[in-house]
């Protein structure tokens, strides 16, 4: 472990992934993807290695960043992995400081971390969540900064959730109420299938395999993490999405419609169903992605709110003193 500046940086072992996980639990900004067992299930998925390098001051763990390492180069890259929507940053309690101890200590931690990262990686890719509000740290290290969206919806009474959709969207579930049957289902096969039937419809392809998901998705459904729902027609599966689910957030994870039943309203139904179910457990629901022109005019007529968040790419190149706060 070095000592940079104040802190002291250090990738941590699977015997210190206990005490990581307990962190993230109580940060207020913590999420499922930064957890050692999501980063787990996804490095099995993308047949990577779960990086999680923690920041200490003292004795005391204040922050860290997680992402997947990539080895098929000299060097090994720090990336995003599969099915992930972010990694990144995590720091705790430095909402209780003054405003200006509070920008000193995230610069100073993401300057530590830029040390480290330049000694070890040929470049590490980072998305950090929306909860990160202050990227400048980032900018004054040297990593390279663009915005990316998502669309957050807040949890409410249905009424309260429907009163901001666009009338298209309220129209659908208008005509899939009392059409359609909401089912929770244990496996996750059939929303799988739904989901490479949208991506076909637009000239996509999976890369993923049916039972390399299937069995993160069991891994994750064990621990409490993940639900799978179906929306069906007369016996006949028409929408279905799975969600992830960690402290007082959902997060949206891949779902689908069966191109043959657009007009039925079941996947705008299915949303809002699922969403209503977890109002009284869950603060927001990520529907995770905005960027892609088509989806991101479907999100937002749902009425969900959209929410920057940033993606951070360092490379070699980065200024090797990682940025300081005079």
């Amino acid at each position: 472990m070095r000592n940079t500046s104040a802190y002291q940086v250090r990738k941590l072992g699977k015997d210190a992934w206990d005490r990581w996980d307990a962190f993230v639990k109580t940060a207020p900004h913590g999420t499922l993807y930064h957890t050692s067992h999501w980063l787990e299930q996804a490095g099995r998925l993308g047949g990577t290695s779960p990086a999680i390098w923690a920041v200490y001051k003292g004795s005391a763990l204040i922050g860290g960043c997680v992402f997947q390492e990539e080895t098929d180069g000299e060097r090994p890259a720090g990336v995003l992995g599969p099915c992930t929507q972010y990694n990144g940053l995590l720091v705790n309690h430095l909402n209780t400081m003054k405003p200006y101890r509070h920008e000193r200590a995230l610069n100073g931690i993401v300057a530590a971390l830029t040390r480290e990262f330049i000694k070890h990686y040929r470049s590490v890719t980072v998305v950090n969540s929306h909860h990160v509000r202050d990227i400048r740290p980032f900018l004054w290290s040297g990593w390279k900064v663009s915005p990316r969206y998502t669309y957050v919806w807040n949890t409410g009474s249905p009424q309260k959730l429907l009163t901001p959709m666009h009338g298209d969207a309220r129209r659908q579930i208008r005509i899939a109420q009392g059409k359609i049957e909401i089912k929770r289902s244990v496996r996750c096969s059939e929303v799988l299938r739904l989901w490479r039937l949208s991506f076909k419809k637009k000239g996509l392809k999976v890369r993923l395999k049916d039972e390399d998901l299937e069995r993160c998705f069991g891994a994750l459904a064990i621990e409490g993490m993940a639900e799978a729902y179906l929306a069906v027609s007369d016996a006949v599966p028409v929408a279905g999405l799975t969600i992830l689910k960690y402290k007082e957030e959902i997060y949206l994870w891949f779902n689908g419609l069966d191109p043959r039943h657009r007009s039925s309203g079941g996947h705008t139904y299915l949303l809002w169903h699922v969403m209503n179910r977890h109002r009284n457990d869950s603060r927001h629901m990520d529907l995770c992605g905005g960027d892609i022109p088509e989806v991101a005019m479907y999100k937002a007529s749902l009425g969900a709110v959209l929410t920057s968040h940033f993606q951070c790419i360092l490379e070699q190149e980065a200024r090797k003193d990682g940025g300081t706060m005079a």
